[in-house]
């Protein structure tokens, strides 16, 4: 009898615990198991934004987002992650070591391959492998290939801008991700009616100031010029002196941000806005506007060259050649350095430093540009009497192409230092403009008065000085040459390396156009006179003769044709 109550009460005891046990996993544990379960069915995935387009001022496409297949992994749903590896590899999806690294990451998806070509996202739809899908995703594009690469920039495997505009406009183009929650169907994941979802928000499109046209026709006679004088780089800029709307960037050599696979890291910078260099005698604007503004000299007021040379303790400044006795606008036009530093003098040290603060030297551009340089302009307390000769002259003093093509754009407007723009408006989904860009006048460098004259003066230098090459054919064009030996540490000024420079603006009288070249380490000795110069006859010339169809600053040039 002692048995059977004792087996009875254990039996009790068991299924108490039983019921105890159901009752937990019900009612506290239900939830966890719900939610492992869920987990396990379920998979939320990231819906990836569409890239905003960039085009040119004419509404040409110069960055756009095309479809392109996609290999994708859900990494739980893969049992023997070694074996799909190897078949991955075997399917030319990369390395195994990398694929097996990307499947054990953790990670409930990940991308095995981006952008795959059409012929491989075949066989992997005919493999049909568990957890591996193909999907449609889009790749960034630049249909015209190189043209104005260094400008645009590039993004990278998650389609995040790395260079360029693609990087400064990141938070405008990039866009807002989205993402849904999909079902798990027999080993893949599928979307399912309601489920969570958060729909990706596009990027905005931009407008850029840049004319493909006369950007196609920079990078062309560039590479021309940088090509026959077997020089290290060259830059040219083309620039409206009323807005400060950057009509073109050119860089060589430059690169196809399609293929950044194959291309040279060292390319990728925008050189107009990155490399400084010493600018010689277009900087002397620095001393001839503020002297003119200040009425310290007269267009046609005579100075002596002293012979073609002048002496600073031991430093010996000299002419390219001696012309005696000139006026003012003579000495501008032979590019003097002595009359350069008689004049700089007349300003003192803390007068021409102004005077180049106030043309920007020194300081940012604050163009919306990535990796701009501010140059170099060390203070007057710092000058000797032969740094401050040097400075007068171009020499211990560096800048950007940008920076001198803002300083000369003041001279052709007017006087007025106008912030250079790349983005002529922004664009959303809808066609609605959100942003235009408008004329940021930073100050007044020099009066109009001032500004007339300089103007009368560099129109000589083409006319019969140094900047003859420059001449365009009914056109008048004002501008400066420029030669400046290149310093390296510990050995000073090299005369085989020299950085040769044009800047112009046309037509003299009215200014339509700023043009900034700049050709880096020609071979041989050169002058700006005989390699910049004409390059920038050639553009101008070129730019002048496109078609309404090109661009539309046509109206603003027919006057000149």
């Amino acid at each position: 009898m002692g048995r059977i109550k004792f087996v009875v009460v254990l039996l009790v005891l068991a299924w108490s615990g039983l019921v105890f046990r159901l009752g937990m996993i019900q009612l506290v544990e239900g939830k966890q198991l719900e939610e492992w379960a869920r987990r396990e069915q379920q998979c939320r995935v990231v819906l990836e934004s569409e890239r905003g387009n960039i085009y040119d001022r004419m509404n040409r496409l110069l960055a756009g987002s095309v479809e392109v297949s996609s290999v994708g992994a859900v990494c739980p749903a893969i049992e023997n992650k070694e074996d799909v590896a190897e078949v991955l590899k075997d399917l030319g999806l990369g390395e195994y070591k990398e694929i097996l690294s990307l499947l054990r990451s953790g990670s409930r998806f990940v991308w095995i391959r981006r952008s795959v070509r059409e012929e491989t996202a075949l066989l992997v739809k005919k493999a049909k492998i568990r957890g591996i899908s193909v999907s449609r995703d889009s790749r960034r594009h630049y249909p015209m290939r190189s043209l104005a690469g260094n400008l645009l920039g590039f993004v990278g495997e998650d389609k995040t801008g790395l260079e360029g505009i693609e990087y400064q406009f990141e938070s405008i183009l990039g866009g807002s991700p989205g993402w849904a929650v999909l079902q798990r169907v027999s080993g893949n994941h599928y979307p399912f009616p309601d489920c969570p979802r958060k729909k990706a928000e596009r990027g905005k499109d931009m407008i850029l100031t840049i004319d493909a046209s006369v950007q196609s026709i920079c990078e062309e006679e560039l590479k021309k010029t940088v090509d026959r004088f077997r020089a290290r780089q060259g830059v040219v800029i083309v620039l409206d002196p009323s807005t400060g709307e950057i009509l073109a960037m050119a860089n060589c050599p430059s690169y196809d941000p399609n293929l950044l696979g194959r291309g040279d890291a060292s390319t990728w910078k925008n050189k107009a806005i990155t490399d400084m260099f010493e600018p010689g005698s277009t900087f002397k604007i620095v001393v001839d506007g503020a002297a003119l503004d200040q009425s310290l000299v007269a267009p046609g007021d005579s100075i002596d060259s002293n012979g073609g040379v002048i002496r600073i303790g031991s430093l010996k400044i000299q002419d390219v050649k001696n012309h005696g006795i000139m006026t003012f606008s003579e000495a501008v036009a032979y590019s003097s350095n002595v009359v350069a530093v008689k004049v700089a003098r007349r300003l003192g040290k803390e007068g021409m430093y102004e005077s180049a603060r106030a043309f920007g030297f020194g300081n940012r551009t604050g163009i919306l540009l990535p990796g701009e340089a501010k140059g170099f302009l060390s203070p007057p307390g710092e000058w000797s009497e032969i740094r401050f000769a040097n400075v007068a002259i171009g020499q211990g003093v560096a800048v950007t192409a940008l920076q001198l093509a803002v300083a000369y754009a003041a001279i052709a407007n007017g006087g007025e230092l106008v912030e250079p723009t790349i983005v002529k408006g922004v664009i959303d989904s809808n066609g609605r403009v959100l942003k235009k860009s408008g004329v940021q006048v930073v100050r007044r460098v020099i009066s109009k008065e001032a500004c007339d004259k300089l103007r009368g003066i560099l129109t000589g230098v083409v006319e019969y000085g140094t900047g003859r090459m420059a001449r365009l054919d009914g056109i008048s064009v004002a501008g400066k040459t420029g030669t400046a030996q290149k310093a390296e540490p510990g050995t000073g000024y090299v005369d085989s390396k020299l950085v040769c420079s044009f800047v112009g603006f046309l037509p003299a009288t009215d200014p339509k156009l700023v043009i900034v070249v700049v050709v880096d380490e020609p071979v041989g000795r050169h002058w700006g006179s005989d390699v910049a110069a004409p390059l920038f006859k050639r553009i101008a010339k070129k730019v002048i003769e496109m078609r309404p169809y090109q661009s539309d600053i046509y109206s603003g040039l027919a006057e000149l044709r």
